[in-house]
This record gives C-alpha cells, sequence and structure tokens, in this order.
C-alpha cells in the first residue's frame, strides 16, 4: 500500500500547542490548511480509491462503509496500551482529511456555513483550528 501523505503545518507552528496559538498564528494555520485543502481533499479520495460525486450525502455514504477498514490497518492505527488502538502520524492524516471532505460536503449542501477559526475555551477542541460554523 503506498504511504498516505503527512499533515505537516508550518515550521513555526510545530513548536506551540494549538490552544496557545495567537490570533496571528491560528490565521496562519487556517490560510495555509485552507490553501492545501483542495489538494488534500483530492488525495484522499484518491487513496481510499473514491471517485467523488458530487460532494452530497451519496459520497458520505459512499466512503462511510470503507473508513473503518483503512483505520485498522497498521499504516494508521497500532495497538496501545490496554488493547486500545492508537492512530499513527498516517492515521492523524487520513482522519484530518476526512474532517476537510466532511466540512466541504456540508458546505456544498448548506448555503449558510462556511469555515472559520474555531474560537473559545483552550479546552475546546476546534480552538485556532478550522471549523464549519453558520455565517
Amino acid at each position: 500500500m503506498k504511504e498516505y501523505k503527512i499533515f505537516v503545518p508550518p515550521t513555526n507552528l510545530l513548536e506551540k500547542k494549538k490552544e496557545d496559538y495567537s490570533k496571528k498564528e491560528a490565521k496562519q494555520l487556517f490560510d495555509f490548511i485552507m490553501s492545501q485543502k483542495d489538494e488534500r481533499i483530492n488525495f484522499f479520495l484518491d487513496f481510499i480509491n473514491v471517485k467523488p460525486i458530487s460532494y452530497l450525502a451519496d459520497d458520505l455514504i459512499k466512503i462511510s462503509d470503507i473508513m473503518y477498514p483503512f483505520l485498522m490497518k497498521e499504516q494508521f492505527s497500532i495497538k496501545g496500551s490496554r488493547s486500545t488502538m492508537e492512530l499513527t502520524n498516517q492515521g492523524h492524516s487520513f482522519c484530518f482529511d476526512l474532517g476537510l471532505f466532511i466540512g466541504e460536503l456540508i458546505i456544498k449542501s448548506m448555503p449558510d456555513v462556511k469555515w472559520d477559526i474555531g474560537k473559545g475555551p483552550k479546552s475546546y477542541q476546534g480552538r485556532n483550528m478550522p471549523v464549519i460554523k453558520n455565517e
């Protein structure tokens, strides 16, 4: 199986936790991800050998059946402590790209939804990350 392209953020952002980014750093990450979004989605769909229909619900149903088997491959997850599974770097990137795909699916289906930078307390999982929200 070919290698899955790992998502690597800009070097200056690797030194900090995402919840500690300044507004400028969060914007830098957002712009970086948005500039790569279409390429990453296309790579993801090509990797799982799925041709998009039109970014509608049919696409999500089509890929949902094959996600679990992909994620259980050693390339994407390994057995962790207490018999749990842990994602590899490729697994994290795979899930990241799946999230981009689902975000685009929702945006294309709901005209009032757009990408934005997540705001909230440091405990919020989406803080300083691209999230979808209503305008």
